[in-house]
């Protein structure tokens, strides 16, 4: 078992007791299996077709994450004296090891030699006269009625038998087979991952642990010494490939197949001991080669799977397993009641709110240590934002060298708090390498401003990249730039507001370019690695009444946000449901009034960061392109649309595209205090949003209207116990990046959610 388990089993992870705190613990991804009489919900027991290769045995795991027990394995294999056959249907590559597979399943194996050929190749495959009963004429002699023969023993051996998991990716010509012999036996067949994202999907198989070597290449720029190679160690190969010459990174064009040794579900791990190359195409360019496999053994038995481990125990930490490792989101950290209040001391508040952070976080089995970034929020009741050097120096005292970034503002409204703490912890498992990198500059200069504070510049850690909120300081001097006019009856505002705009955002810039570079002792170029901003908050102080100068300042806003994402994206235009959509340059944005921030500036910017897996170089490869950190330059990365729920009303949406091998995407959603009714979503699963920010006019606005709005628009139950992460922030105000001219100034509610792709 690997790391990750041990320390989710100790830590009993899951979706937070608390309120406001979730950790996914929901695969990423699922699918209703095909219809039958029984309802998809239920648990069935399965029988896992296997040929050895990756995609079979991680489609087992996605059974067992959704219920369904696995009981036994089977395959179907060449006559005995061949070691592979040519087959329109199975891989049979790996056979010689599935029995061993079996056994580090601890599962009965059945097996039957194909006897059939390729008969029926059309894209149909059975009769259309009416009801079948059994085999029928026209498919005599198909390999596909080895199937059928093979999974009718088992059903006979096993009549509890309903369920029958497949690795199917993208060909129809197998699934359409396999779906017709389930048809006739009345089981059920189980494809969790038809038509995934095969960039995504090979992602997700090394982040689960699965160890799958390739045992056959047959296709451009594969050759004999990537066989034996695991998924993890042929990934950036795979992706480089895939650019050059459009190779399947699943190898769903037969380009390679792979056996596995090892996974989450295998109670003991196998041992390759002997194999023996054999070479079919010398060809340089499309070396056809496969390994025998010749030996092999069972290791020990992995001294954390437990002997007899229930069904049910199995479930819950494969499906824990299956998601995003180790984020933790939480929001709404309050002081307990008895330490809120004007009454008690701002240094006592503090201190309570960090009680309650560290009860979630030992909740989680980890510390302040795994925290990436927080957010303090400071109610003005009591002009809490003049308290800030006392809470400052509270807050400093739980942190030493690379503490968490951090942005701080105050909001409107008035309530029983004066400081709340939302965020998000990475925790990093049992055995692994510490993979934080935080940047803590102290010394003055021209480059941005230093940071003499309690938090760092920057903390990237799993991929992501988080920023300290950016307010416009001069650099040497740690000053603020004079404040904007405030004149609404000419353009000086706007001028005077876009240089601070511009500063601010400039420090976030730098700071990223320092924190996204590799480390020396890798060997990239310094196109390898990039970061793109997911989504962004721009915090502005208090305005007049004047919607006119608020309009201006939200404009100059967005007109910075975009002119610093230009490089990164392609305007087009597209289609989106039958109606023109807008492609833009930006990442999501949004524009909200605070009630104060730090120094009294006029400007704090506040950005998340996603940052792809670094590729490595090839020695012998001198495409510039293909060594890019995986941001296309023609990938589209920002929808921005404007859509109608059930109730008619606009609803302005912006949805970020999940980067490669990420699978996060970040949404913002927009609407009026009259919506009602669930907004769907487009390309977002809202049962996997793991957190969820609301900001509303507290002016116009309750808390409760707020949540309520919320949970419609994003289509969530407020009694269930599954809810993301949860934080509302009143303001003052509230700006979009939608394209219509209402979004000027949303006026009720603005959402922005973290979501799975």
């Amino acid at each position: 078992m690997s790391g990750r388990w041990r320390r989710r089993l100790k830590a009993g992870l899951g979706r937070g007791a608390r309120a406001g705190v979730r950790e996914s613990e929901t695969p990423s991804s699922t699918c209703t299996p095909p219809h039958s009489s029984r309802s998809p919900n239920n648990s069935m027991k399965t029988v896992a077709l296997l040929s050895g290769g990756k995609d079979s045995v991680y489609n087992l795991l996605h059974c067992v994450a959704n219920g369904h027990e696995p009981v036994a394995v089977a395959s179907l294999g060449p006559p005995a004296g061949k070691d592979e056959l040519d087959s329109f249907m199975y891989q049979t590559v790996g056979h010689s090891g599935l029995a061993t597979i079996a056994q580090a399943l601890d599962l009965p194996f059945f097996s039957r030699a194909i006897k059939g050929t390729a008969v029926n190749v059309g894209g149909e495959y059975g009769t259309r006269e009416g009801k079948e009963k059994g085999k029928q004429k026209e498919n005599d002699g198909d390999e596909t009625e080895d199937l059928y023969e093979l999974l009718k023993e088992v059903k006979e051996a096993m009549p509890l038998v309903q369920g029958v998991s497949v690795g199917a990716i993208l060909s129809n010509y197998q699934r359409v087979r396999v779906e017709h012999v389930c048809a006739r036996l009345g089981l059920t067949p189980l494809a969790y991952l038809w038509e995934r994202s095969q960039p995504e999907l090979l992602r997700e198989m090394v982040e689960a642990g699965m160890e799958s070597v390739l045992v056959k290449v047959a296709g451009a720029g594969l050759q004999v010494e990537h066989l034996g190679k695991s998924l993890k160690d042929m990934e950036p190969t795979l992706h480089r490939l895939n650019k050059r010459y459009e190779l399947h990174v699943c190898g769903e064009g037969g380009e390679y197949e792979t056996f596995t040794l090892d996974c989450p579900l295998f109670k003991r791990h196998v041992n390759l001991d002997k194999y023996t190359l054999h070479v079919s195409d010398p060809s340089p360019f499309s070396t056809v080669a496969h390994l025998h496999l010749d030996s092999l053994s069972l290791g020990p038995p992995k001294p954390d799977v437990p002997v007899q481990d229930t069904f049910d125990e199995l479930r819950e930490r494969v499906k824990r397993e299956l998601t995003e490792d180790g984020w933790l989101d939480f929001g709404e950290v309050l002081a307990s009641p008895d330490k809120r209040g004007e009454e008690v001391s701002i240094e006592d508040e503090v201190r309570s709110c960090f009680e309650e952070l560290q009860a979630i976080l030992d909740s989680h089995n980890t510390s302040l240590l795994s925290l990436a970034h927080l957010t303090v929020l400071l109610s003005p009741s009591a002009e809490t934002m003049s308290l800030f050097p006392r809470i400052n120096a509270v807050y400093a005292s739980y942190f030493g060298s690379s503490p968490p970034t951090r942005a701080c503002v105050a909001v409107p409204g008035r309530g029983n708090w004066r400081v709340k703490l939302e965020g998000v912890a990475k925790i990093v498992q049992d055995g692994a390498r510490e993979e934080r990198k935080a940047l803590h500059v102290q010394s003055l200069s021209y480059w941005a401003p230093a940071n003499i504070g309690p938090y760092s510049q920057s903390v990237k850690t799993g991929g992501r990249l988080y920023v300290a909120g950016q307010i416009p300081l001069i650099p040497p001097s740690l000053t603020l730039p004079p404040c904007p006019s405030s004149s609404t009856s000419s353009d000086a505002d706007s001028s005077d507001i876009s240089s601070h705009l511009s500063l601010a955002l400039q420090h976030l810039h730098r700071i990223i370019r320092s924190s996204a570079s590799p480390s020396p002792q890798t060997h990239f170029t310094s196109s390898t690695m990039q970061a793109r901003a997911s989504h962004g908050v721009c915090w502005f102080a208090p305005t007049s009444s004047s919607d006119l100068e608020w309009r201006r300042r939200v404009a100059a806003a967005r007109a910075v946000w975009e002119a610093s994402e230009e490089a990164y994206l392609l305007a087009e235009d597209a289609e989106y449901d039958g109606e023109e959509e807008e492609r833009v340059r930006t990442a999501p944005f949004l524009a909200v009034e605070a009630a104060a921030l730090p120094r009294g500036a006029e400007v704090e910017w506040v950005a998340e960061w996603d940052v792809p897996q670094m590729l490595q170089e090839d020695e012998d490869n001198d495409d510039e392109q293909d060594r890019s950190g995986g941001f296309g330059k023609d990938e589209t990365w920002v929808r921005s649309t404007t859509v109608s729920n059930q109730s008619g009303r606009l609803v302005s949406y912006q949805c970020s595209q999940a980067p490669p091998r990420s699978n996060l995407v970040t949404l913002i959603l927009a609407a009026h205090k009259s919506e009602s009714g669930a907004h769907p979503l487009p390309s977002v699963d809202t049962s996997a949003i793991h957190s969820l920010k609301v900001f509303y006019r507290s002016s116009r606005l309750s808390r409760s209207e707020a949540e309520r709005l919320a949970f419609s628009l994003c289509g969530l139950d407020s009694a269930s116990s599954q809810n993301p992460a949860l934080s509302f922030i009143p303001v003052g105000r509230i700006a979009t990046g939608g394209a219509v001219e209402e979004q000027w100034d949303v006026g009720v509610v603005g959402v922005a959610a973290r979501a799975r792709a």
